[in-house]
């Protein structure tokens, strides 16, 4: 097979690299449609999920070629990966790569090549703690999930913490912070919203903003194992049915099926595949995948580099409502309704169109970045009595559902809203709106937007109605969100009676209440202070902790739900007063006031 290059269709949007915005403390979103805490992978919060049409992404021409040598590895041992550039996740592409430490923190970290630190971040979520190095070649390392940063690194972000009071920072020092290659930066961790040690590692244009493999540009790790294709599915196009569960009919293809009979219309292909590189440790996954129809190229995608503001079409690049319910990947080859990745080379954008009495030989190729790979071969023979073709369980019409399209829409009931603005699908959807079941003495009974099969480009805004007992409450009332995500918690503002919030997904939501203050103990062996809180509802938003009124430092971990630090040296030895101040997104606080002694 000819696995030639394809010319690169890949846009993107500028985004400067230091005017993407840190995350807050919040358990729940603020009500601005921001991302909802411990929600999948860092990051989906690490970027901003911008929207845009094609007029608004420039087009970019190549990837510059570095000179051998330039870059030295980030890690002092051979690079093996937990995760691969442009892997799927959960709404994104995986921005750059997972190197495995072992299971262990504390690796050195290196600067990979001379530059300057233009942007350090401190953060319970996301990439943790993280630090960016311009180089003068024009593209920029990242370093991921870090645990601590080294040198002159840590002492300027520990003297902007002390200055501002705040554990979560990010600042930009401009070119205050100069970095030789191979100098030890950082100790590689767990930080952030890693599920795991490793150290996350990018490399991204300086103009652009876009991320870019970094096998591309001079780094190598180990693989010695070949990609394989797993699963295929042959979907009928019904643009009815995708319009209300999310995908087309569908029919499972086992991969030793020499042909399939099918009636006539039009064919998409989903292939579900798995990538090993030097164990079965991680399942990781590939870039470069070809569809041939009686020999003619008919779908390519070829993943080199892609901007952040692209990464949450991989919902319309996957089968979304398939992922949901089982956690198996499914790439559509062929381009989905608002699908504007740049990476595809189609014809008739992936479909394959048969007539009675056609025939169709099918070739399927992935391939791996050492080249390694796997191909299936079938027959599709299209006649009048071919193989039936099913559909995912439709959603129940409701008197209350409606159309909604890119210009945007409502949906309402006597108890429950819900408002898309302009851009807030992907395409054309008919949606339900309906109340699921009453849940008395409680402030709401619980509603269904649709379900959580369709995918959306924007946030869309849920009011639910709240029971007149519950007014008094306002400032403590709060959307919960049930979908594939889990449980969230979306914070909500409260006015005549109704609470509403912003949310990602669609699904099932209601009102709670939250009066309850965190749960929090202190405790103290020597310097070392050690902080467990808790909160059921609302989540973390803040706190402080301080010795004789004096802030003290404290890093914030929500996966333990544990608060850290060293009690300075310039707090002498003998009796002090502690106190300890965390308060939730609904403002319940709760302090802690203690003794301690030195």
């Amino acid at each position: 097979m000819n696995f030639a290059t394809v010319k690169k269709r890949t846009i993107i949007l500028i985004l400067a690299a230091g005017i993407i915005s840190g995350l807050s403390l919040q358990g729940c979103a603020n009500g601005s449609g921001s991302y909802e805490q411990g929600s999948g992978d860092p990051e989906n919060k690490e970027n901003e999920i911008l929207t845009a049409s094609t007029e608004d992404l420039p087009r970019i021409t190549k990837i510059e070629q570095v000179p051998e040598g330039y870059f030295t590895d980030p890690l002092n041992t051979e690079l093996k990966v937990s995760g691969t550039f442009a892997e799927l996740r959960p709404d994104h592409f995986h921005a750059g790569i997972d190197l495995r430490t072992q299971s262990v923190e504390g690796f050195a970290v290196l600067a990979v090549a001379d530059g300057y630190v233009t942007r350090l971040k401190i953060s319970p979520y996301g990439y943790g703690n993280v630090l960016y190095i311009s180089h003068d070649n024009g593209y920029m390392s990242v370093y991921g999930h870090l645990k601590k940063f080294n040198g002159k690194l840590k002492e300027y972000t520990e003297e902007q913490q002390y200055k501002t009071r705040r554990y979560e920072i990010e600042v930009f020092p401009g070119k205050q912070l100069k970095v030789n290659k191979g100098d030890t930066i950082a100790w590689s961790g767990n930080t952030g919203g890693s599920a795991a040690p490793h150290l996350h590692f990018e490399i991204r244009k300086i103009s652009t903003g876009e991320t870019v493999n970094p096998q591309l540009v001079g780094f190598t790790v180990a693989d010695t194992m070949p990609p394989r294709i797993r699963k295929l599915r042959l979907y009928q196009r019904d643009d009815t049915v995708r319009a209300q569960t999310g995908t087309h009919r569908y029919a499972a293809l086992p991969r030793s099926y020499s042909y399939m009979r099918v009636p006539p219309g039009e064919y998409g292909l989903g292939v579900n595949w798995v990538d090993y590189h030097v164990d079965y440790m991680n399942k990781l996954g590939i870039n470069d995948a070809v569809m041939y129809v009686d020999g003619e190229l008919v779908y390519k995608h070829d993943i080199k580099n892609y901007a952040f503001n692209e990464t949450k079409m991989i919902n319309l690049h996957i089968d979304y409502p398939t992922y949901n319910s089982t956690r198996t990947h499914y790439v559509r080859f062929y381009k989905e309704h608002g699908n504007m990745l740049r990476f595809y080379s189609t014809k008739n954008d992936g479909w394959i169109s048969l007539s009675e009495g056609d025939t169709a030989d099918v070739e399927i190729s992935i391939r791996d970045y050492k080249g390694m790979g796997d191909t299936v071969r079938f027959k599709l023979i299209c006649t009048e009595n071919g193989r039936r073709f099913y559909r995912l369980p439709k959603v129940l019409d409701k008197p209350n559902g409606g159309l909604i399209t890119s210009k945007g829409g409502e949906l309402e009931t006597p108890g429950c809203r819900a408002v898309f603005n302009p851009n807030t699908v992907f395409y054309d959807n008919e949606l339900q709106l309906w109340e699921d079941k009453a849940r008395p003495g409680a402030p709401s009974s619980y509603y269904y937007v649709h379900k959580d099969v369709i995918p959306l480009r924007k946030d869309f805004r849920v009011q639910i109605k709240v029971d007149s007992a519950y007014h008094k409450y306002s400032d403590k009332l709060v959307v919960m969100s049930l979908s594939s995500r889990g449980l969230r918690c979306l914070g909500g503002d409260y006015k005549n009676g109704w609470v509403g919030a912003w949310s990602r997904k669609l699904g099932r939501f209601y009102v709670d209440v939250d009066t309850v203050a965190p749960v929090v103990r202190a405790s103290q062996s020597g310097r070392n202070l050690y902080v467990s809180l808790y909160d059921k509802l609302s989540g973390i938003g803040d706190f402080t902790v301080s010795i004789d009124d004096k802030w003290i430092l404290m890093d914030y971990e929500p996966k333990s739900s544990s608060l850290r630090g060293r009690i300075p040296d310039w707090i002498e030895k003998g009796e002090h007063n502690l106190t300890v101040r965390v308060v939730d997104e609904r403002k319940n606080t709760t302090i802690i006031e203690r003794k301690i002694k030195l």
